[in-house]
C-alpha cells in the first residue's frame, strides 16, 4: 500500500461485502449529495498522526476514521434502526484488515456513539462507530533467505571448521 486512500477504498468494499440488507455503503463526500431513503454508511477519515519510519523501512501512519450509519425517519424506529446499524458496523470493524494483510493493523479504541441527525424533508437518524488503525505504507521489504547455516554446540575452539555441523536451510 503505498497511500491511505487505498486503505479508504479497501474499507469500503469490506463493509459492502459484509454489511448485508440493502445498506448502501458511501463515500463521504457523497454525504448531504443525496436524499437519506433508507439505511446509509458513510466512511469517513477524519484525521491521522504524524508518519514514522517503522523498523522495516516502511512508513507507518495512525489513521483516525468515522463510520456514519444514517437511517432515514421515514423508517419506523430510525433511531434504534441506526442503533442496531452501529453496532453491526462495530463488529465487523473489530477485527477486520479489510483483505490489506500485514499493511495494517487491527483496529484500536473502537466506539460508537449518537451521530448526526436531521429534521425536515431529508430527516434522518444516525449513529457513529470510530476507530483508530495503524497503516504501513510503502513497499514491504524484501526478506532474505539464510542458507549454509553452521551450528557447534559448545566447541572446544569456536575458529575451527571442523567442530561445526551444517543444518539445513532456514
Amino acid at each position: 500500500m503505498s497511500k491511505p486512500s487505498e486503505f479508504y477504498d479497501a474499507v469500503i468494499s469490506g463493509l459492502r461485502t459484509s454489511i448485508g440488507g440493502g445498506v448502501e455503503i458511501l463515500p463521504y463526500a457523497s454525504f448531504n449529495s443525496q436524499t437519506v431513503s433508507g439505511l446509509e454508511i458513510y466512511v469517513e477519515v477524519d484525521g491521522f498522526n504524524p508518519v514514522s519510519l517503522f523498523s522495516d523501512g516502511r512508513h507507518s501512519q495512525l489513521l483516525e476514521v468515522t463510520i456514519h450509519c444514517i437511517v432515514s425517519r421515514a423508517i419506523e424506529n430510525a433511531d434504534l434502526q441506526a442503533l442496531d446499524l452501529a453496532s453491526a458496523v462495530s463488529r465487523v470493524v473489530q477485527t477486520n484488515c479489510w483483505g490489506l494483510g500485514e499493511t495494517v493493523d487491527f483496529p484500536e479504541h473502537i466506539s460508537g456513539s449518537a451521530g448526526m441527525l436531521a429534521t425536515g424533508e431529508n430527516a434522518f437518524e444516525g449513529w457513529a462507530v470510530s476507530f483508530h488503525q495503524t497503516v504501513y505504507l510503502g513497499d514491504v521489504p524484501f526478506e532474505p533467505t539464510v542458507i549454509n547455516v553452521n551450528l557447534a554446540v559448545n566447541p572446544d575452539d569456536e575458529s575451527d571448521a571442523g567442530e561445526y555441523e551444517r543444518v539445513g536451510n532456514a
